[in-house]
């Protein structure tokens, strides 16, 4: 399990670099690994030009709910290249806390270019459900990545978690074994400070 740290300077440029930077030292020997770097970096420099436009990206109006978790219809965006090398490897990005998919509107066109790319929002957050009869934790985010994972990639995935999703990510990775690629971490949050880890 290759993991990269990448310490982002919040959002911006600096989340781009990191990414790009956190993507060049992950999963070492898989064969993905150059196209996912050179891919991350050019959405390093698309955030850059973006920063400077006049008009910001617009953020999309449309829901998917083609998956549901717990009995939850949950948003996904899905981005695929147009030619797709059999051994590639997938990309999930996870959000942060009070934030959702679109943290990355301007990763996912450039990584998807050369890979599929995957986001979702965490149950609670964007234009996920925010239930009342769920028990919000870090060993829940990290269940419903692992369980994205298995049910819709299906295939080795680097999972790169921002801020809270962070440790849903690197809990996920850990579980998933052979279907992790990878782990890149940015700005990212431990457990909350009242969970107890389990053995």
């Amino acid at each position: 399990l290759g993991l990269g740290l990448g310490l982002g300077l919040g959002l911006g440029l600096g989340l781009a670099l990191a990414l790009a930077l956190a993507l060049a030292l992950v999963g070492l020997g898989l064969g993905c690994t150059s196209q996912v770097v050179a891919a991350a970096a050019g959405g390093a420099e698309t955030l850059g030009h973006a920063a400077q436009m006049e008009k910001p990206v617009l953020i999309s109006d449309e829901v998917n709910y083609a998956w549901n978790f717990l009995n939850y219809p949950i948003h996904t965006i899905t981005a695929k290249p147009k030619e797709e090398s059999p051994k590639s490897c997938a990309i999930l990005l996870i959000h942060g806390f009070g934030a959702s998919t679109d943290h990355w509107r301007f990763n996912i066109p450039v990584l998807s270019d050369k890979y599929e790319v995957h986001a979702i929002d965490l149950l609670g957050f964007g234009k996920s459900p925010k239930p009342t009869d769920v028990q919000y934790s870090s060993h829940l985010w990290k269940d419903q990545v692992a369980t994205y994972v298995k049910e819709v990639i299906k295939k080795p995935t680097f999972i790169v978690g921002n801020s809270l999703g962070g440790y849903a990510s690197l809990a996920a990775s850990a579980e998933l074994k052979e279907l992790s690629a990878g782990v890149v971490l940015l700005n990212a949050a431990g457990m909350f400070s009242e969970e107890k880890v389990s053995n």
